[in-house]
């Protein structure tokens, strides 16, 4: 009976030393990648992430690179439509295995971004988006909170007499969201910058 019992310390113990590793490695730990720009020649761009999406680009045409993310061989969400070529986006992996992306598009009228979010099991739950006559720019300050900071114009702009340059005035409304795994933007901060430093 002593040996039984002594039996079953020792493989309680080794237990209590293999589970809490069991357990962390199962963990996901939460992930912000670097801003990828669109330039030309991007298309073959793709990365795989370790909660079975991949994200990338595919060409369009010869000079129109589209994002995509993928579960597997499967595309469940890409941006079908460009106004123009020149973009960047970034995305993240969260302690839930959820994965945040935007891509934010600058043309010579203005700029648009689009943000979405993707289930590691492929299903998209978030699609959301922003434009501007002016400067837009879109940055992950984290895994699951992004911030999105819009360019005011100046005001009574007349584009009939004055170039496009005229109407930009580094001034911005920026917007601090924090993103849930249910889809919602819940707004956390808001404030007025000058002089930003964008990523484009």
């Amino acid at each position: 009976m002593r040996k039984k019992g002594t039996l079953l310390l020792i493989v309680l113990f080794m237990f209590s030393l293999v589970f809490p590793l069991t357990h962390t490695s199962a963990k996901a730990k939460a992930k912000v990648y670097p801003v990828h720009m669109n330039d030309s020649g991007t298309g073959e761009f793709s990365k795989k992430l370790k909660n079975g999406l991949s994200v990338g680009l595919e060409e369009r045409d010869e000079w129109n690179y589209t994002p995509f993310i993928k579960k597997g061989k499967k595309k469940v969400w890409s941006l079908k439509y460009l106004s123009s070529t020149f973009g960047y986006m970034q995305y993240t992996e969260t302690k839930e295995k959820d994965t945040f992306l935007y891509y934010t598009e600058i043309a010579g009228g203005g700029a648009r971004t689009t943000i979405v979010g993707v289930h590691s099991n492929g299903k998209v739950f978030l699609k959301k988006g922003y434009t501007s006559g002016a400067g837009l720019d879109t940055k992950f300050l984290s895994a699951n909170t992004i911030e999105v900071a819009i360019e005011r114009m100046k005001k009574n702009w007349d584009p009939g007499k004055e170039p496009n340059a005229e109407k930009y005035t580094d001034t911005w409304d920026v917007k601090k969201y924090s993103l849930s795994k249910n889809g919602k933007m819940k707004l956390v901060k808001k404030y007025v910058q000058k002089n930003r430093k964008t990523n484009y």
